[in-house]
This record gives C-alpha cells, structure tokens and sequence, in this order.
C-alpha cells in the first residue's frame, strides 16, 4: 500500500468519524510538492484542494502521469484527494514561496484548513533548485539556514492573527522546517 492507495481507500472518511493521524500529515506534506505557484499567486488566495487541482491540471492538461517534474508526485496526491470527501474542501491559503540564489534560500508554506476546525501549516522539502540542495548541506554544519529562520517567521505571523489549533508538519526538509519552527517560534504560539 501507497499513500495513494491510502487516500483511495480511506477517503470517504471524514474528519469527523475519523480524526487528523499521522497519515493525514504525510499526505498534506506530500501535497505541498504540486506546483502551487501557478494557482496560489499570493497569501490572500483561498482555494480549496478540488479548485487548486482542478486549475492545475487544466494547465498540465492532465498529463501529469508522463510528467517528469519534480513536484509529480505532489501533483498525483492532490489529483486523488481532489476525488474524495476527506480532503477536497479542505482549503489552502497564505502561501508562500522563496527562491534565493543570494541568501541560499528555498522556502515553501501554506496553511490548510480542515473541516475538524484546525489549521494545519505545511512546509515543503527540497525540490529540484540547486538553491535548496545547496540549503540542505548548510543544515548540515550552519546554525541557522535562511529556511529555518523563515519557517520560525512564518509561524510567529500566522501565529499572531490565527487563533486556533494548529498542526504543523512536512517532510524531509520541510520536517525540519516543522520541528525548527514549533522549537524557536514565539512562546506564546
């Protein structure tokens, strides 16, 4: 089994009969690997998975499947959540993306709303930049890369005005923008 197979199996579950898990959080952070910034062109759109998808595959023409993009699995994950009632009106908003060559920089986030009244904040990992490759070896001897000290912005603004429970979460680097960001962000968030 596959986080497809997942999603198809289990995607007539709302949120409701069955809470936010573990699988959930790694299919949100599977998700944020589509190509956002052709749709979400700033922090003030609000579309739900199904219009993202929808708009996304309109301008692939549906051809994701021979697709050899970086982001093709994130754009397989969002095609099945757009199919089921788990996730499709689950809406994404506050994206944000940062590619720079000058700071070593490549950040992504969003956050997503779900029916069960939480929030939660994805980060994306690396993607095919050289940027955020050469990010990931500065992790690796440098205090604090420019990624992780945006994630810990990020969070501290959505933080500030959003007042409800937030989940937060991603994989690979974004994992690590996760856990960087909930250890540094202001104490109050």
């Amino acid at each position: 089994m596959n986080i497809l197979d997942y999603i198809r199996w289990r995607g007539d579950l709302t949120f409701k009969s069955d809470p936010f898990n573990d699988v959930d959080n790694l299919v949100f952070s599977q998700m944020i690997y589509a190509d956002f910034d052709q749709v979400l062109k700033n922090k003030d759109s609000r579309m739900t998975i199904k219009e993202i998808a929808d708009r996304l595959f309109a301008l692939h023409d549906g051809d994701i499947e021979k697709s050899k993009q970086f982001g093709k699995d994130g754009m397989l994950v969002l095609r099945e959540m757009s199919h089921v009632q788990r996730y499709e009106n689950c809406v994404v908003y506050n994206y944000e993306s940062i590619l720079h060559a000058d700071t070593t920089e490549q950040f992504t986030a969003c956050m997503i709303d779900l029916p069960d009244h939480t929030t939660v904040v994805c980060f994306k990992g690396t993607d095919e930049h050289m940027i955020g490759w050469k990010e990931d070896f500065n992790m690796s001897y440098l205090p604090d890369t420019e990624g992780q000290l945006s994630a810990v912005r990020y969070l501290n603004e959505v933080g500030t005005w959003f007042k409800g429970p937030l989940r937060v979460g991603g994989h690979s680097k974004g994992g690590n923008f996760a856990v960087y960001a909930a250890a540094f962000c202001n104490r109050e968030i």
